[in-house]
């Protein structure tokens, strides 16, 4: 689901180990995920023409994406699968 309102909290801080998703591989890293998840942190979802910042918050996963150092959109869904594809298919999957 995309809703422009949803804005990473500013009280989080970026976790320091391995980003959680990548599109050079197309993997998202479990280990990471559940290191993030109930946490306040969030982790990169790193793409060719976007940036993720991604968290775990009221039951769901959140998206914010950027790209060229400007906001478009947060997507919020149950799964890092369905936020995956979901930024791919508008912000595209290389």
């Amino acid at each position: 689901m995309e809703n422009t309102t949803i804005r990473l909290p500013k009280n989080f801080m970026e976790f320091s180990g391995d980003q959680l998703m990548s599109n050079f591989d197309h993997e998202i890293n479990h280990q990471t995920a559940n290191r993030i998840k109930g946490t306040k942190h969030f982790s990169r979802y790193a793409g060719w023409n976007f940036n993720g910042k991604v968290w775990w918050d009221n039951g769901k996963w959140n998206c914010e994406v950027w790209c060229y150092g400007s906001f478009q959109t947060t997507f919020t869904e149950d799964t890092l699968e369905e936020i995956m594809e979901v930024v791919c298919e508008k912000f595209g999957s290389d």
